[in-house]
């Protein structure tokens, strides 16, 4: 079968038609088919599907970085999104009002999308470096590393021995004032591991809104 910018897995089985199935988070294809099935119908099959696989492999990975086709959300706002096919070594910039992905001819979109959420990464990173001292000093707690992290089931974590925080890739796409509540409320953990009455005095006292920024953060 020809060579392909994602993993293809085939299995056949007894049943009695081809099933195509995509993981975008994988980069992985994986197709079951008839026992009975020759291998070049199976690669006929593919090329017939090419256009639907790579739309569904590109929709999911520019989704899951903030993407759109024409624009990037990053820190609360909505970038609008260039692509400048130059050769040499792929990059993002973010250029005045705008996000810019230089990269060679023939990029294929899932690999855009990695690049974008690579930088992504980055950039939250940096505003966590920028945001760290004041949040430290206003709780007077602190944290020997702070990680970004790909979770999807929540804003952050602590881990308390270790004086560790991770912060969830997903909240590059919020405004700062909810990175902030995040991180608060992680360093908070590391002097209450609790939610209890202990744990929301402390952080009303060194955040008086933060009840308005949860409902925000959690779209309430």
């Amino acid at each position: 079968m020809a060579e392909r910018d994602y993993q293809l897995t085939v299995q056949k089985k007894a049943i009695r038609r081809i099933h195509i199935y995509v993981y975008p988070s994988q980069n992985c294809v994986r197709v079951t088919a008839p026992k009975d099935i020759s291998d070049a119908k199976i690669a006929e099959f593919l090329r017939e599907k090419e256009a639907w696989i790579q739309k569904h492999l590109r929709s999911a990975a520019q989704k899951e970085a903030g993407v759109t086709d024409t624009t990037v959300l990053l820190f609360g706002k909505r970038y609008p999104l260039a692509i400048r096919h130059a050769p040499g070594r792929a990059k993002v910039v973010r250029d005045s009002d705008r996000v810019v992905v230089h990269c060679p001819q023939g990029t294929s979109p899932e690999k855009i999308g990695k690049l974008i959420k690579n930088w992504l990464k980055t950039c939250l990173e940096e505003k966590i470096r920028s945001l760290a001292p004041d949040c430290e000093r206003r709780t007077g707690l602190h944290a020997k590393e702070w990680r970004v992290r790909d979770m999807h089931t929540r804003w952050g974590s602590c881990s308390i021995q270790q004086r560790r925080i991770r912060i969830a890739l997903m909240l590059v796409h919020k405004r700062e004032a909810l990175i902030e509540y995040v991180m608060v409320h992680e360093l908070i953990h590391l002097k209450e591991a609790g939610h209890n009455a202990a744990f929301y005095d402390y952080f009303q006292k060194v955040m008086p809104d933060f009840q308005k920024r949860r409902a925000e953060l959690n779209g309430r």
